[in-house]
């Protein structure tokens, strides 16, 4: 059974989770050309078309084994450590500083799925010509964004990462005191 830290856990991380699979770039998930040995080469400036180059490891496949990786089992890794680590996690939901600062916590926890989306962004802008075909919805997908920087997404990861270390040495330090002593 659950309990309250887990439990807000879960809804904030299944929100969110939800969220950024919905703002990802068109062609992560490139089920329809993964089977085929087709890349998208262009030719003009609006001109471009699929073209065989007899590649087994085209860049849709790395970009479908990237994207299920950082996207999807990181997260979901992520996810079960965090629910097993909240279990230690007690507190009654009342007006008072500690509940609070719990609920104010734990989603923060929970905004992860976030942060690896900008981990996913950044490698894809830092390695475009690996992993992107620069097919029409994706040039689209970037205009007038000033987000196409590997810098960026890489830092801006980090704030979504900077809650779990603090609470995992939160929990863990008693542990690892009592070790030392």
């Amino acid at each position: 059974m659950l309990n309250i830290s887990q439990e807000i856990f879960l809804l904030f991380f299944s929100i969110l989770f939800g969220v950024m699979l919905s703002t990802l770039p068109p062609g992560s998930f490139p089920t329809d050309t993964f089977f085929s040995k087709l890349e998208w080469k262009e030719k003009g400036e609006k001109e471009g078309g699929w073209v065989n180059t007899g590649k087994f490891w085209n860049k849709s496949k790395k970009r479908f084994f990237l994207s299920f990786a950082i996207v999807n089992i990181l997260p979901i890794i992520y996810f079960a450590l965090y629910l097993m680590l909240l279990r230690d996690v007690q507190f009654e939901l009342t007006i008072g500083l500690s509940s609070i600062a719990w609920l104010v916590f734990i989603p923060l926890l929970a905004s992860t799925p976030l942060g690896f989306y900008r981990i996913y962004a950044a490698i894809l802008y830092k390695y475009e010509k690996i992993f992107v075909d620069r097919i029409p919805q994706y040039v689209e997908f970037l205009k007038g964004r000033d987000l196409a920087s590997p810098k960026r997404h890489a830092l801006g990861s980090l704030f979504y990462f900077i809650w779990p270390i603090l609470l995992a040495l939160l929990l863990l330090c008693p542990i690892i005191l009592s070790i030392l002593n």
